[in-house]
């Protein structure tokens, strides 16, 4: 992981709660499985689970009942699918580091919704859904994945889960191109207090003309909620639709470039 304060980046970040047009449909059961049965279990697409029993396979039948599992089992390309359980279950705990090309998406109806404008003529507001069964994850500790509940890779797309309170970010990469994220409710984040995004040193202008009030430190943030790091690649992100709210120390959503990086962004 790359330390926070570059003095090349470029933060583009966005408020901890977003506004959003379109609406998102989370069915996932019309996707094509990638094709051949090159592993173990003679599958490429993996349900897990926080209520399942112990000995799963990571079938729709007998899902796995850990990240860990689901991680270690799936390859590049696989789609990974974490069904919703009761709102009173603990959420699946110790993050998940992606491969390239994986789908991670929360099973069943979408986890945001789309309420009234503010205005008239703007947009809706996206809120949590307020379903009584999700497909929430995190994670807790710094043991894995430095506390990041979603880990990125190239090519990689995550939509329709709930995290809320991982020990650092919901969802991080770094140099991951080509990645999508969308339609995720994420609250509770950076419980540890970790330093994000660090504004650099400035001078703060005052009502005295020709006097300011040097700020030679810089400002510290706290890790976002989903935050993209490009330092060494050329690449374009989508993130789109998702609900960011209630953190415990950071930002909604940043986006840095630096050094030699090159990165194209869309917000909505």
């Amino acid at each position: 992981m790359k330390p926070s304060g570059f003095p090349n980046a470029e933060r583009k970040s966005r408020p901890a709660v977003f506004l959003a047009a379109l609406t998102l449909s989370a069915t996932v059961g019309a996707e094509t499985e990638a094709a051949g049965d090159s592993n173990t279990y003679g599958h490429h697409r993996w349900y897990v689970s926080a209520t399942a029993g112990a000995g799963g396979d990571g079938s729709a039948a007998t899902p796995f009942n850990t990240l860990a599992q689901v991680q270690q089992a799936s390859g590049p390309g696989d789609i990974i699918i974490v069904v919703p359980s009761p709102v009173s279950v603990p959420p699946l705990d110790g993050g998940i580091a992606l491969k390239s090309g994986q789908r991670l998406v929360g099973g069943g109806p979408p986890v945001v919704k789309f309420g009234a404008p503010l205005v008239t003529g703007g947009p809706p507001v996206v809120g949590a859904s307020g379903l009584p069964s999700l497909p929430r994850i995190t994670n807790t500790t710094a043991a894995s994945n430095s506390g990041d509940a979603v880990t990125l890779a190239d090519d990689t797309d995550v939509e329709n889960l709930v995290i809320t309170g991982p020990y650092r970010g919901a969802i991080y990469g770094q140099d991951a191109v080509g990645v999508t994220v969308r339609g995720n409710d994420l609250s509770g984040f950076n419980t540890s207090g970790t330093v994000g995004f660090v504004v650099q040193p400035f001078d703060l202008a005052t009502f005295t003309p020709g006097v300011g009030i040097e700020v030679a430190t810089g400002v510290r943030a706290g890790w976002a909620a989903i935050l993209i790091d490009i330092a060494n690649v050329s690449t374009s992100v989508s993130v789109s639709n998702n609900y960011v709210h209630d953190g415990v120390c950071g930002d909604g959503i940043d986006i840095r470039g630096m050094n030699i990086g090159d990165i194209g962004v869309l917000v909505t």
